[in-house]
């Protein structure tokens, strides 16, 4: 660090933050978060202090977040010479500000004055130089009093499809990169990543990228940044790609990929991993797309529903269709929807399910609680919980090799079920009764391989027509709404009963 800039820190850490002198540290500064004296800084690096309770508090704070006025007037805190004239400003801040060693940058970055003709200020910049004569510049010294001013391309010329790569860069020969802005390609360059740079998060020319970068068909990898235009522009490059047979991949951080963390730190497989796993999950098409990749990664086994970055709350009309047939389109040819899916939806919730008679009547519900726990049920569950995967597939392998026999009993004794629940006066509706009535017909089509007795399979079939009733009931009832406000009427009734007497 710069002998002036070193001094003035140091002495705002022992004015400001109560550090203690010693020989080659400074300790017992108070941390901001556990109020204990636990922090400390080399003397030599006195920019970084650490924590000691790294556990609890944050274990590392750079001096730049707190003393920003140190380092917001790179002019007047470096002093300029004659050889270094050129680039002391520039290297000051990419080195003191930004973290990077200006070695490795020098033959990129540049310096250039900027001045404001409408504020009459000057103010140093850092250009780097690109193909065909353009350049791209960056205000950063006392940028505040511009505004949020952008980087800077040369005037009359526009960034929109371009792009950049270093000179000599240490391209990837497996994947492209793709970031955002100049600056931001600086991390993954020094960790010999290779990045071409997009000037925009809304440039994708692929094709010039790989025959200028002496690459065919290579899968490209965007690493924008994490804000909502960023995100959206991620999505409309890979649908290009796709279109076109191009491997492609996203690498997306919760929020942006912070360069303070990068440019310390390399970018390991397990930084890259998860970097990769959040992009991938931006630019999945689908549900069935994006279930895969949590399970792999985190082994969660439900899953919001979302589409186009936004959360949906699910209309139970909507998926009485899914597991049941194809639909006809409403239009003059003979087209037809496909299944989505031909599965069973299992829906666990605590409150009641409010939906339509359609939804309602395709409904078995069953209630859980401990009244039948007992010592004999413990160790069934026990017993299932060890049995293994071979022995669960063994089921379905006899079920499949028995389709025929399932299928002819489906088909001789449905029609017998349904019309046993119809007897009933309870039920109104004939959809409840065909739909408890393939349950019925499913127990004995199982029956064989689940080694039940005609007297367990009665009980069955006794517990699925009390379901019949209760479904039946349920779909009679008043709609919430309704029911808690009779609730509410006779508690006052009650309640004024009890007052008067």
């Amino acid at each position: 660090m710069d002998a002036g800039l070193h001094m003035e820190n140091s002495r705002c850490l022992v004015a400001d933050d109560g550090f203690k002198m010693g020989y080659q540290w400074m300790q017992q500064e108070r941390c901001p978060q556990c109020r204990e004296k636990e922090r400390f800084a080399n003397q030599v690096r006195s920019c970084l202090s650490c924590g000691g309770r790294s556990n609890t508090c944050n274990p590392e704070g750079y001096d730049k977040d707190l003393y920003l006025v140190l380092l917001e007037h790179w002019s007047g805190c470096c002093q300029v010479t004659v050889q270094a004239a050129l680039h002391v400003t520039v290297e000051a801040y990419l080195q003191y500000d930004g973290g990077f060693d200006f070695k490795c940058l020098r033959r990129v970055f540049g310096q250039n004055y900027y001045r404001d003709v409408q504020n009459k200020i000057g103010i140093a910049a850092m250009r780097c130089p690109m193909a065909y004569g353009n350049w791209s510049e960056r205000v950063f010294d006392r940028p505040e009093r511009f505004g949020k001013m952008k980087p800077r391309f040369p005037p009359g010329k526009s960034q929109v499809a371009d792009w950049n790569q270093w000179p000599d860069s240490s391209a990837d020969t497996g994947w492209l990169w793709l970031t955002e802005g100049i600056f931001d390609s600086i991390p993954p360059e020094l960790h010999r990543l290779g990045l071409p740079t997009l000037l925009s998060s809304n440039n994708a020319l692929l094709v010039d990228v790989c025959h200028k970068t002496k690459r065919d068909r290579m899968a490209f990898v965007w690493m924008l940044d994490g804000d909502v235009s960023s995100c959206k522009y991620t999505c409309t490059w890979v649908v290009c790609v796709r279109s076109d047979g191009w491997e492609y991949f996203a690498a997306q951080g919760r929020g942006k990929i912070s360069r303070k963390a990068m440019r310390h730190d390399p970018l390991d497989q397990a930084d890259r991993a998860e970097y990769l796993y959040q992009g991938m999950l931006l630019i999945a098409e689908f549900i069935s797309a994006k279930m895969p990749l949590m399970y792999k990664k985190r082994k969660r086994r439900e899953v919001h529903c979302g589409f186009d970055k936004r959360a949906f709350w699910c209309h139970w009309n909507e998926t009485r269709v899914y597991p049941v047939r194809p639909r006809g389109t409403k239009d003059s040819g003979h087209e037809s929807c496909d299944l989505l899916c031909c599965v069973t939806i299992v829906i666990g919730q605590n409150t009641p399910i409010s939906a339509s008679d359609a939804i309602l009547q395709r409904i078995v519900h069953l209630h859980f609680d401990r009244s039948g726990h007992t010592v004999v049920t413990k160790a069934l569950a026990e017993q299932i919980e060890w049995m293994l995967i071979e022995q669960m597939f063994d089921f379905i392998l006899a079920t499949t090799k028995r389709d025929a026999q399932v299928l002819d009993t489906q088909a001789n004794k449905h029609s017998q079920y349904e019309n046993q629940l119809l007897v009933f006066p309870e039920l109104e509706r004939v959809r409840l009764a065909e739909r408890l009535g393939q349950v019925m017909v499913s127990v004995d089509a199982l029956q064989p391989l689940l080694n039940l007795g005609d007297a367990q399979s009665q009980i069955v079939h006794e517990v699925v027509i009390e379901w019949a009733k209760q479904r039946q009931q349920s779909i009679n009832a008043d709609d919430l709404h309704i029911q808690l406000f009779w609730q509410q009427c006779r508690f006052l009734d009650g309640k004024c009963l009890v007052t008067a007497s």
